[in-house]
């Protein structure tokens, strides 16, 4: 946006009152504005501003005409489908979504753009992310667990977001904050190379220097945090009728049988009664 023609001072009526008011932080309200003025006035705003729509649809569309109008960094935070867990929902994509909005707004978004329903629901204190730059150095033989434990699956072929694989001193990763799978060269626990591929053909694409792996859950935890989670889950091992109807029962014996053994368990709702870890939600601006 050319800030120098589109300012407070450079439009008609009483937007230089609405400048000065929300300089000195005084609670302003304005009546009888169209959609293109409220866009307009989200853009002009020079502090973190949180852009409140009534539904999906007209936050798509505010988020779209904010990011061109204000040239800044604009994130749309959505709302996530409301499952008990996301191991069983047919898509994880509106998590995946919820997850990378939040963690860009974390990262230090200009302009929220949010509908009623998105704000409603509770977001993490912080989402987890591993930062791959050409030359770092990381633990490669840890790498697996620890990708496991942000809620990645470790499947023969990455085709699909939150999956990846490790064949030698290779890493592909399709991350869930990515529209494409990113392939890491190590030698050693040095990054020699990353570079994008298409999930589809193969193809490789321009390679990057660095490239930011976010959590595929809301409450990751760590490999030590499973000892509790097996004592916590395991009171609820003989409950009866758990979740009202038989399939929350067996829901709930197979998320327990998978903590047992290890595995990554991505019914973060469960987690959170069971381990109690990061359940406070944050306070949008």
């Amino acid at each position: 946006m050319n800030e120098n023609f589109f300012t407070y001072r450079n439009l008609s009526g009483d937007y230089s009152a609405v400048e000065n008011d929300i300089r000195l932080g005084t609670p302003t309200a304005a009546f009888g504005v169209s959609d293109e003025l409220k866009y307009l006035l989200a853009s002009l705003s020079r502090r973190q501003t949180l852009y409140v729509a009534a539904d999906a649809v007209s936050a798509a569309k505010a988020h779209k005409s904010i990011s061109v109008l204000s040239g800044k960094k604009c994130v749309r935070l959505p709302a996530k489908d409301e499952v008990i867990l996301y191991k069983d929902a047919l898509s994880k994509d509106a998590l995946f979504n919820r997850l990378t909005a939040v963690h860009a707004l974390q990262s230090g978004a200009d302009i929220i753009v949010a509908d009623v329903q998105a704000l409603m629901q509770l977001v993490p204190a912080r989402v987890e992310s591993i930062t791959f730059e050409v030359g770092g150095d990381y633990d490669y033989v840890a790498l697996p667990s620890k990708l496991v434990g942000m809620g990645y699956s470790r499947e023969y072929v990455p085709d699909s977001r939150g999956t990846f694989t490790v064949r030698g001193d290779i890493l592909d990763i399709f991350p869930v904050n990515s529209d494409t799978p990113v392939r890491i060269d190590f030698f050693g626990d040095a990054v020699e190379r990353i570079r994008p591929y298409d999930a589809a053909s193969g193809e490789r694409l321009e390679a990057v220097e660095s490239v930011t792996v976010i959590s595929a859950v809301e409450a990751p935890y760590e490999t030590e945090e499973i000892v509790n989670i097996k004592r916590n889950i395991g009171k609820f091992e003989n409950l009866r009728g758990f979740g009202g109807v038989p399939q929350g029962k067996n829901s709930f014996r197979r998320t327990y049988s998978k903590a047992r053994i290890g595995r990554a368990v991505c019914g973060f709702r469960v987690r959170y009664a069971a381990v109690k870890v990061r359940t406070d939600g944050i306070r949008l601006p």
